[in-house]
């Protein structure tokens, strides 16, 4: 099965708990739409050990949206994570798992 991506969303969802949802758009209507959710409700996002689990979590769901478990890899499998790992870590407002992830941290989530 081949997958062609254009975008990649990740948003958080309330739905049973706090998580990421990853899902990446066909580019077009003959491809899948494909998703992930990625709990972490269990962790606690204000230390490093439960940033880390989290950004774990989050670039394995942005890998698997984007194609990462087909061979060979999407042309544009490479850009499709990493704009799934930085709409996740935006989605989040979460700056230790920002900086797990190794994005910046927006500035207005630094003074809190």
């Amino acid at each position: 099965m081949t997958r062609f991506l254009t975008s990649v969303s990740l948003a958080l969802c309330a739905a049973g708990g706090l998580g990421a949802v990853a899902v990446a758009h066909p580019a077009d209507s003959a491809s899948e739409v494909v998703s992930r959710t990625v709990p972490v409700s269990d962790l606690d996002l204000h230390t490093q050990a439960g940033a880390k689990i989290a950004a774990q979590r989050i670039w394995v769901a942005a890998a698997y949206v984007c194609g990462g478990d087909t061979w060979p890899l999407a042309f544009d499998y490479f850009a499709c994570r990493a704009d799934a790992i930085d709409r996740a870590a935006a989605s989040l407002n979460a700056p230790l798992v920002s900086a797990a992830l190794g994005r910046k941290t927006p500035a207005n989530l630094v003074s809190r």
